[in-house]
């Protein structure tokens, strides 16, 4: 039997059909509807993948208005020279460490939305992570406390698989009511209640728990049967992303860091065909206030080799055309260099989108000199709420009303697809 459809000797159908029988609240884990776990097992989905890079990344010298004397002025410490910056339309181009993404460009996989942000903007990390975790600007008017992607689980993506965070923890992005987007640190290490266990008692608690459900059946009148199930539904679930990483073989070579082992972790459940629709992770360090140019080329660096090894991954398993990458931040950082050779915090930022499928090309306003010198930060022009309403509508296929319960003005949509 392929291993790609197995666990503990059970097809991969059965598996996700044995979790559709979850019962809801009574669950440690979220059990697949079965609309999603026909899709899972029958079809293969597009998905997303956001990439966080947690600290406020200095985005205009991630795509470098390169062109604009303003921009030298405001940055002698650390501007990037002409003669670096990669190009990508006149004047404009990606920092040198981008390299090994920038042939996607070409080939028309590549998509930078310039000047993004919300509406009367916050320099808080906290408050704006808030604000992009939740697609809220005004949080103190809502009693909705779901995150945005909470609240498209909710609507449309409540199997078990259907959302999952890797190395991030339970951000406020993944919120909900119903839903339960699966949080994880690593695929291998994956099991029921990990966090609440020393990891020197794991094994003995996984071989007390299976073999009490190995013992046989509780009768529909016993008081244990809901958490009999509960628990059957979450190993079941534990087998399944398992087997995902036993059963993954790839000859493309990651890079040796933590972000590039999340991305490999994403690729498997890819590879997998589990259904994931939306897979989120990130890193962070990008808090650059001091000594920025070495720091921030280095992370760029991780992200960049990372993030190739993902797209050729992905393309050799015939993944690519389904995917969509988009590289965000809470916000950028301020126009202009500081005394210690860094920049401080900013507002708007350009965001970056990578895809088999995606319309490549730059959107937003065109950086002008006075976008430089009439500002202190980079403007928040267009809402991110625009670029997710796109992608939910015309990559992932779903309706995102009531997924961002606030209107904004401008552009409705940025046309990625």
């Amino acid at each position: 039997m392929d291993r790609t459809l197995s666990a503990r000797g059970l097809s991969r159908r059965t598996l996700l059909s044995r979790l559709t029988l979850g019962l809801g609240s009574a669950a440690l884990l979220p059990h697949l509807s079965a609309r999603r776990a026909l899709a899972a097992v029958g079809t293969k989905p597009t998905f997303l993948v956001v990439v966080n890079q947690f600290g406020g990344n200095d985005s205009m010298n991630t795509y470098v208005p390169y062109g604009l004397g303003a921009y030298h002025d405001a940055r002698p410490r650390i501007g990037l020279a002409d003669e670096e910056v990669l190009p990508i339309v006149p004047g404009e181009g990606l920092h040198p460490s981008l390299a090994p993404i920038h042939p996607l460009w070409a080939a028309g996989d590549l998509a930078v939305v310039r000047q993004t942000g919300y509406p009367d903007p916050n320099l808080s990390h906290f408050e704006s992570a808030d604000i992009w975790s939740r697609g809220v600007r005004d949080l103190g008017r809502t009693t909705d406390a779901r995150g945005w992607i909470g609240r498209a689980a909710d609507l449309h993506f409540p199997g078990a698989l259907d959302v999952v965070g890797l190395g991030v923890g339970r951000r406020p992005d993944f919120v909900a009511d119903v839903a339960k987007p699966l949080a994880l640190d690593g695929l291998s290490s994956y099991g029921p209640g990990d966090r609440a266990v020393p990891w020197w008692e794991l094994s003995h608690r996984d071989a007390t728990a299976r073999a009490m459900l190995a013992a046989g059946s509780v009768a529909e009148t016993s008081p244990g049967k809901d958490l009999r199930r509960s628990l059957r539904n979450a190993y079941d679930l534990v087998d399944v992303v398992r087997q995902a990483d036993e059963a993954y073989t790839s000859t493309v070579e990651y890079p040796d860091s933590s972000f590039a082992a999340r991305l490999r972790d994403v690729a498997k459940l890819v590879r997998a065909d589990l259904g994931g629709r939306i897979f989120y992770t990130g890193l962070g360090g990008w808090d650059t206030h001091a000594d920025q140019a070495g720091w921030h080329a280095g992370l760029l660096s991780e992200v960049a080799t990372s993030l190739d090894a993902f797209q050729r991954d992905l393309a050799a398993m015939g993944a690519w055309d389904r995917a969509l990458v988009l590289v965000i931040t809470e916000f950028g950082r301020r126009n202009y260099d500081n005394a210690s050779s860094g920049t401080d915090h900013g507002h708007g930022q350009n965001v970056l989108a990578l895809g088999g499928a995606l319309h490549g090309g730059v959107y937003g306003p065109a950086y002008t000199a006075s976008t430089i010198t009439a500002n202190e930060q980079i403007p928040g022009v267009v809402d991110f709420r625009a670029i997710y309403t796109n992608v939910l509508r015309a990559h992932l296929g779903v309706d995102p009303a009531g997924v961002f319960p606030e209107t904004w003005s401008g552009d409705t949509e940025v046309p990625l697809f």
